[in-house]
């Protein structure tokens, strides 16, 4: 009705209080930069450090000797900087990209390029050149099922190709490997399939002493091997079955041979009783008492 004004005591139902508006507005405010604090990359990026050093103790179970001098997270990416391996010439960054996971239950790397490396020992020299690994699982403490891939390998990756790979000795090559590719999956009954190829391969005859050598140079007419090779195949850890399905070595000037085979009996106990005799043999062999003892 014109004319009408409601009575006001206490301000209008349901409108926040004047005395209240600046400690509301302040709670408001203080959660608003909680939550863009924790929805930064530095909140959300992974444990670099722990992921380095993960990393560092399968190298020295492996076998080998990693070290690197800082670790530093970019959002779900780990940048390793100053790296060195046991044998590889001079230190490199590697950028490990997608990472997820813990070292507990193990780690997931998206991408890895590794820049090209020389490996050396004695006078030989191997030069590895544009390799790339994918989906790559890390074993974690904690251990593994029979369903995750880390069961079979420390290192597991889902796909891995490589450029070139090249054995020299002084100034003569001895191997050369090129356009190498590896695909592997674990199924969902259990079983692990894999393909393999090597687009090209040459084997250097004249620079072996291996007995025949001259017999082999003058049957095929080459002082070289040269060829490809392709294969598939799979695993079945519960029953330890390894098959090749289809297998295929095809030689320059020398023709195709077909391979196709069945293993049985490498179940992953027996893989691990391997791996740790391999291990102790190379301590052996790495300490001069111990390879007299053992001879």
């Amino acid at each position: 009705h014109e004319g009408y004004a409601p009575a006001v005591t206490g301000g209008l139902r349901g409108a926040p209080n004047r005395r209240r508006f600046p400690a509301l507005a302040g709670h408001a405010l203080a959660c608003a930069a909680a939550i863009f604090i924790l929805s930064t990359p530095a909140a959300l990026a992974v444990d670099a450090q722990a992921f380095a050093e993960r990393l560092k103790v399968i190298a020295e179970e492996q076998g080998g000797e990693m070290s690197f001098a800082s670790a530093e997270a970019q959002g779900d990416d780990v940048v390793l900087r100053g790296v060195t391996y046991k044998g590889a010439k001079g230190a490199r960054d590697l950028t490990f990209e997608a990472v997820t996971g813990s070292t507990e239950d193990g780690w997931h790397v998206g991408r890895l390029a590794i820049p090209d490396t020389d490996v050396a020992e004695d006078d030989t020299m191997v030069r590895v050149s544009g390799l790339v690994m994918e989906d790559l699982k890390i074993a974690g403490t904690t251990a593994a099922t029979p369903s995750d891939p880390t069961a079979a390998a420390d290192m597991f990756p889902g796909h891995a190709s490589l450029a070139s790979l090249e054995v020299s000795n002084g100034d003569e090559r001895l191997f050369v490997v090129e356009d190498a590719d590896l695909s592997m999956a674990l199924g969902q009954d259990g079983v692990y399939r894999s393909s393999f190829a090597i687009g090209s391969f040459s084997v250097n005859l004249a620079a072996t002493d291996a007995p025949r050598t001259d017999a082999a140079i003058a049957a095929i007419g080459s002082e070289t091997i040269d060829g490809s090779l392709r294969s598939s195949g799979s695993w079945d850890p519960a029953t330890g079955e390894v098959r090749v399905e289809r297998g295929t070595l095809s030689v320059d000037r020398v023709g195709d041979l077909s391979l196709s085979y069945v293993i049985s009996g490498y179940t992953p106990s027996f893989a691990t009783s391997l791996k740790a005799f391999i291990e102790l043999q190379s301590e052996v062999e790495a300490t001069p008492e111990n390879r007299n003892a053992a001879s």
